[in-house]
């Protein structure tokens, strides 16, 4: 029920309104795709390496069999240094346009592998921007751009196509995405709640 509840609550309060600009993210967003780090020089430990298989849909994964390492950061892998608040989307597999997540504090210190694109803004509320990147807006988007092989893909072109409506100021932004955020700690807890009743 709950996130039936949210699914309207996006519906209308993502609804593009009179002052707001429908754009394509190409001059909103900084996005990086990652390095070609070789899976022969992979470690026992040290720093995550952030690959495709890690991003799930709206959540990373870590598990030990999933999880791969870089010895150390040297100075050439400096751009590939992931934050708090990042998003991330793989950009190619069978759930390609689903696999998608924000960053918090617990998948850091990582690294950007190739075939993942690290997106950030300064000019769009991050939050906000999360609420169409991490969302059935954006899978439906990557229905009709992915490609057609054997491994689907989609291009750092296609994110950068995205249009999403944009509210003219970041303070609305940010409001619109702190309801919706609350939603979704809502709705988390009461998972929890069910998980443990079963």
């Amino acid at each position: 029920k709950k996130r039936a509840i949210k699914q309207g609550a996006m519906q209308e309060l993502l609804k593009p309104k009179e002052d707001w600009e429908v754009k394509p993210l190409e001059k909103e967003i900084d996005l990086l795709t990652g390095f070609p780090f070789p899976s022969n020089q992979y470690y026992n430990g040290g720093v995550k390496l952030l690959r495709g298989s890690n991003v799930k849909r709206g959540v990373t994964d870590w598990n030990e069999e999933n999880t791969m390492y870089w010895e150390s950061i040297t100075f050439n892998l400096k751009e590939y240094i992931l934050k708090e608040g990042d998003i991330v989307i793989a950009m190619d597999g069978s759930l390609v346009g689903k696999s998608f997540a924000r960053l918090s504090k617990k998948d850091l210190p990582a690294l950007l592998l190739q075939r993942v694109a690290r997106v950030r803004s300064d000019k769009i509320d991050m939050g906000y921007l999360k609420e169409f990147i991490c969302s059935d807006y954006f899978t439906k988007y990557c229905e009709t751009v992915k490609t057609a092989s054997a491994i689907p893909h989609i291009s750092p072109k296609d994110i950068k196509s995205y249009k999403i409506p944009i509210p003219p100021t970041k303070a609305e932004q940010t409001r619109i995405a702190q309801i919706l955020s609350d939603m979704d700690t809502e709705i988390n807890a009461l998972e929890k709640k069910l998980n443990k009743y079963k």
